[in-house]
């Protein structure tokens, strides 16, 4: 049966696209090959841990090796609207396969739930070897119809299709059911953390010693965020002058305290 002919939807073009590794970003063959060894093996890989954690770069680094089709969605708040959420996973997974470029969108325009469409999307990919990762998925947070959204993408796709879920909080049950069983792998804060070998060659990609490793990871606990920022604690980076630690604490408070919920307990970070 054909899809219904609809009008392509206008989407942002950046959020469909695998994130380009930054540049000088320090070589990780430990992680890549972990990724490609649990996407090789598990049909939904979920990655959750901190802000800085690293968590986008290294799958998009490791996306090179996966020697299958990545089709990439970003999120961001405003696909909390189902609707929308649905049009840019339509269209994100359509770069890799455009047979399937009609299939939700189509769905909903003959008044399909939302949690339906998406999951006619990822069925109709049928037996491709497809690699959908969808990042920021903390971004969903409040917003229980795009979570059946991501269930649904989750629940029906097929066994041939990878899934690599990206978020800073964790995924609840309606998402990661535990039905999912072998199906499903984990990647966390310690298996993101640099290694000492690792931070020794960050460090020295920002022009400092690789000697200073040691003690950046166990300052930050091989927080990624931590140790690329590990400047901030040289002589020559006063607050205020533009060095480290404004960087550092522009991070945070940008990235992680803007983040919490009105109802968070407050914290503190003291340099």
């Amino acid at each position: 049966m054909s899809a219904p002919s609809v009008e392509r939807p206008r989407v942002i073009r950046r959020k469909i696209i695998v994130p380009d590794t930054p540049v000088g970003a320090a070589p990780r063959e430990r992680l890549d090959g972990l990724l490609c060894q649990l996407v090789d093996a598990h049909r939904v890989v979920a990655v959750t841990a901190t802000a800085g954690a690293g968590k986008s770069v290294a799958v998009a680094h490791a996306s090179r090796r996966f020697n299958r089709p990545v089709a990439w969605l970003s999120i961001d708040a405003t696909d909390a609207a189902p609707g929308r959420l649905v049009t840019y996973l339509e269209e994100a997974l359509a770069q890799q396969l455009p047979s399937v470029r009609g299939i939700a969108t189509g769905a909903l325009a003959a008044g399909v739930p939302h949690a339906e469409a998406a999951g006619l999307l990822v069925e109709a990919a049928a037996d491709a070897e497809v690699v959908f990762v969808l990042d920021d998925l903390e971004r969903l947070h409040g917003s229980p119809p795009a979570w059946e959204v991501i269930g649904s993408v989750v629940r029906y796709g097929p066994p041939s299709m990878r899934l690599i879920l990206i978020s800073r909080r964790a995924l609840g049950a309606s998402v990661l059911s535990p039905a999912l069983g072998a199906e499903l792998a984990r990647v966390g804060d310690a298996d993101l953390a640099f290694t000492v070998e690792e931070a020794g060659i960050a460090l020295q990609g920002l022009g400092r010693s690789g000697a200073e490793a040691p003690a950046a990871v166990e300052a930050t606990g091989g927080w990624v965020i931590g140790v690329l920022f590990d400047a901030w604690r040289s002589a020559d980076h006063v607050a205020g002058t533009g060095g480290g630690a404004d960087g550092l604490g522009g991070y945070l408070g940008a990235q992680i305290l803007d983040q919490l919920d009105g109802d968070a307990p407050d914290i503190v970070v003291c340099f």
